[in-house]
């Protein structure tokens, strides 16, 4: 019908175009294994040129049809990314960085989930020893209680490390606390600690990283406000980064509450520069990955855009590190229970932060 709209009572301005980009894809599939469109072999050079200069008319057409499809479309998306950027403060530099972590020695190494060697993991020994090894900066997993408050928590459940069969947030302190929390040796006197706990203790003398698990809470929108209010109300604003591999959560976290040092976990390394993209006001202080994605390739992007000072590297153990301190990376999260032995043990720690210091 779309060859001869005649001959089927159908106007020229009625073609469907929808239709003429199908019959052109199959047309085009056609021809290229040098076959007739009835799929019969041409028997002669002459009758395969003619098949094929009349597939090049077909693909012509479809061109034209990809323009009717994709042209409203792309206009729409611009057009919406053009408003983003607007609303978001356009794309240049973030803020700079607070005062506080701007002057803090580099290497900053944040200690996964604390020093576990003799506790729990997320737990105030494990927190405690951290600053007795003089690490600068901890790593800690933030769940939501039943009874709205935050806890240091990795796992959904409780089997792993409290013997339980229950989902973490679904109870109050009151009872995660009944249950002491096993470490590798077993039971341990530690038990599940609130953030407000851990930062009347440790909020002056640690930098701490929040990993959001986003348990406890039906909305992101709820759990940004949530911990936003809670580092406003103990004064958090330059010692605490909130991290999350949810797009939605963090975009929302960073643009509603710019204070708040916000990081992007999972940053895909192939494709670094979309984070450039993302306007000012809606890209994150901080973006991390892992170990093991890093790149020659990323390693120039951070470089070349000014980034090395805003990314922190992860899943870092201790054979890791010895290929780190060529890379110049300012921030790395140490993940002792990969390692045999511990780097974070106290005669272990000078020893590790200078060679990253000095690149040897």
């Amino acid at each position: 019908s779309y060859q001869n709209p005649n001959k089927f009572g159908i106007r020229k301005k009625d073609h469907i175009r929808p239709f003429a980009f199908a019959q052109s894809s199959l047309y085009a599939v056609n021809i290229f294994p040098g076959k007739f469109s009835n799929g019969q072999s041409p028997d002669d050079p002459l009758s395969l040129l003619l098949e094929i200069s009349t597939g090049f008319g077909y693909i012509w057409q479809m061109k034209r049809s990809l323009k009717w499809w994709l042209g409203p479309p792309l206009v729409g998306i611009f057009g919406v990314y053009l408003l983003l950027v607007i609303v978001g403060g356009g794309l240049g530099d973030k803020e700079p960085l607070p005062d506080r972590l701007a002057q803090m020695p580099r290497p900053i190494l944040f200690i996964h989930r604390g020093v576990t060697g003799e506790f729990p993991e997320n737990s105030m020994g494990a927190i405690d020893q951290t600053l007795q090894s003089g690490f600068q900066a901890v790593e800690v997993d933030l769940q939501f209680s039943a009874d709205s408050q935050f806890f240091l928590f990795h796992d959904f459940a409780t089997n792993r490390l409290m013997g339980l069969d229950n989902i973490a947030s679904e109870l109050t302190i009151d009872e995660l606390q009944q249950y002491p929390l096993r470490s590798d040796s077993g039971d341990s006197d530690e038990r599940i600690p609130t953030l407000a706990d851990v930062i009347e203790r440790y909020g002056d003398d640690l930098l701490f990283y929040f990993d959001m698990k986003r348990h406890g809470h039906n909305s992101i929108v709820d759990l940004a406000d949530d911990i936003a209010g809670f580092i406003e109300e103990h004064d958090l604003f330059e010692n605490a980064i909130v991290a999350s591999a949810h797009f939605g959560f963090i975009t929302y976290l960073e643009y509603n509450h710019p204070r708040v040092m916000t990081v992007l976990e999972g940053i895909d390394p192939d494709v670094p520069w979309l984070v450039s993209w993302l306007p000012r006001k809606f890209r994150t202080d901080f973006i991390a990955s892992r170990h093991e994605t890093v790149t020659d390739d990323f390693l120039q992007w951070l470089h070349e855009s000014g980034m090395t000072e805003r990314y922190i590297v992860y899943h870092v153990d201790e054979t890791k590190l010895n290929a780190t301190p060529t890379w110049e990376f300012e921030m790395l999260m140490i993940d002792q229970q990969h390692s045999a032995d511990g780097i974070c043990k106290p005669e272990r720690l000078p020893e590790a932060a200078d060679s990253v210091r000095s690149g040897t």
